[in-house]
């Protein structure tokens, strides 16, 4: 190639980047990566020719260009705040050799006061109102109670002799919103030695057959697959009920009369916010 002619290749290479910069690529030039709720596809990666440059007279064979590597699509961006959010899809690459398209965007962090629990809350009320049974999406535990490495329930002794159905209610004004606090319920071996670590004297517990004899169940709903009875028991010697916990036995459960007011204390329990 004679100098003139190699001269004013460089000064058109030159311009179309000057053009490109100014223009952006042209249709054939995918951008490397994009950006988007739905993720941007990339475009097609640049080609080479499919033939040689030809030569000038003192060059007869031409060599061929080596094509650029296909753009990569764009990247979904990330999800809105809040525990139910989903990151945007990446948008498809096209056909040939066109940029595949970009991957989903993460979800968006947890949101305490979404009304949904998620990641590291315990609980969470759709609401800012302290002593509710939920605080800053933590179930609200006193020092005198204890909390369940498991579920993160509260649960809480009060020494005040009553009947089953008055331990029951005093739970329910305890836990706070509506359907919060029961009395306790035990649904593993783990919180059965929790719940016997904080009494002190005979406890009222969750446990009842009001239906069905011997057919027993949780005052909160929770699915009966625990039990601990004490030796001998239940024995359902006087229309018994309900249950407590002895001092005994292993924190032992004992059936009983619903309506017996001298057993002088209960065991209740606080779950989350919307949790159940």
């Amino acid at each position: 190639m004679s100098r003139v002619a190699c001269l004013a290749s460089v000064a058109l290479l030159a311009g179309c980047a000057q053009s490109d910069a100014i223009f952006g690529p042209l249709p054939g030039e995918g951008a490397a990566t994009g950006s988007g709720l739905s993720g941007d596809a990339g475009g097609d990666g640049r080609g080479g020719d499919s033939s040689g440059n030809g030569g000038d007279d003192d060059d007869s064979s031409g060599g061929g260009d080596d094509a650029p590597a296909a753009g990569s699509g764009g990247a979904g961006s990330a999800g809105d705040g809040g525990s139910t959010s989903q990151g945007g899809a990446g948008g498809a690459g096209n056909a040939g050799s066109g940029g595949a398209g970009g991957g989903a965007g993460a979800g968006g962090p947890s949101v305490c006061g979404d009304g949904v629990v998620g990641g590291v809350e315990e609980c969470d009320d759709d609401n800012g109102l302290p002593d509710d049974g939920c605080s800053e999406c933590v179930i609200d535990c006193e020092p005198q109670g204890a909390k369940s490495p498991l579920t993160g329930n509260c649960f809480r002794v009060f020494e005040d002799a009553t009947t089953w159905p008055f331990a029951e209610a005093n739970c329910a004004a305890w836990g706070g919103s509506p359907g919060l606090g029961h009395l306790a319920s035990i649904a593993s071996a783990a919180e059965q030695d929790l719940v016997f670590a904080l009494i002190s004297q005979r406890a009222w517990i969750g446990v009842q057959d009001p239906i069905t004899e011997g057919v027993y169940q949780w005052s909160d709903g929770t699915v009966w697959n625990y039990e601990h009875w004490a030796p001998g028991e239940p024995d359902n010697t006087y229309e018994e009920d309900c249950a407590f916990m002895r001092t005994t036995d292993d924190g032992g459960w004992n059936d009983h009369a619903c309506g017996d007011s001298e057993i002088p204390s209960y065991a209740c329990e606080r779950r989350g916010a919307g949790t159940f």
